[in-house]
């Protein structure tokens, strides 16, 4: 599971991020939060996974790339939005497989 370098957050702190993001690379469990990741299923080039969720070994394994993390879902849908507006902007479609830089394949 790699991190996007400039992980976008919304409802989140930095040190807060941050203690989510120890807490999902080690499984431990979270009552809130949702991350939102690359490439997880290959079905769907974006997805939101509740922070619950991270805590499952074969969900970990699955994701690529983890591109933000919001407080909740309004949150999440934010992000996902301005991804997928930056994403459209800088190809004139919606290939995600250089996400932000980071060649997602």
């Amino acid at each position: 599971m790699e991190w996007y370098r400039d992980l976008y957050l919304d409802g989140v702190g930095q040190k807060e991020a941050e203690r989510m993001r120890k807490n999902a690379e080690s499984g431990k469990r979270m009552r809130r939060g949702v991350f939102i990741v690359i490439g997880a299923s290959g079905k769907h080039p974006l997805e939101l996974i509740p922070a619950k969720e991270m805590q499952r070994p074969y969900v970990r394994e699955n994701i690529r790339l983890v591109a933000g993390i919001a407080n909740g879902r309004d949150g999440a849908l934010r992000i996902a939005e301005k991804i997928v507006t930056e994403v459209y902007a800088g190809t004139g479609g919606f290939d995600f497989t250089e996400f932000g830089g980071a060649r997602v394949s």
